[in-house]
């Protein structure tokens, strides 16, 4: 029974995880585009890979606090002037 309750409790967590992937948005495209830069001139000002700019641009990942701030300041912008979290309602 609590093998069945932990994975019912890894499920939730997973789902909640999930609904807020699909909930945050952001303008990497717009702001990069903006700047003129590449996706790997951005990874490289914020110290990640192009890949993880490429996932965070088709909202398939969701980034850390920091690089979120990272990322606002490379483009001299508001945290959520290129990140939007949108409530489900």
């Amino acid at each position: 029974m609590y093998v069945i309750n932990s994975l019912q409790f890894v499920k939730n967590k997973l789902q909640s995880v999930y609904e807020v992937v699909l909930l945050l948005n952001n303008k990497l495209v717009i702001c990069r585009a903006e700047k003129g830069w590449t996706q790997q001139q951005l990874a490289d000002v914020v110290g990640v890979s192009r890949q993880t700019i490429a996932a965070l641009e088709k909202n398939k990942y969701n980034p850390s606090l920091i690089l979120a701030f990272k990322i606002a300041n490379s483009f001299e912008k508001e945290i959520t002037d290129v990140f939007n979290y949108v409530e489900d309602e």
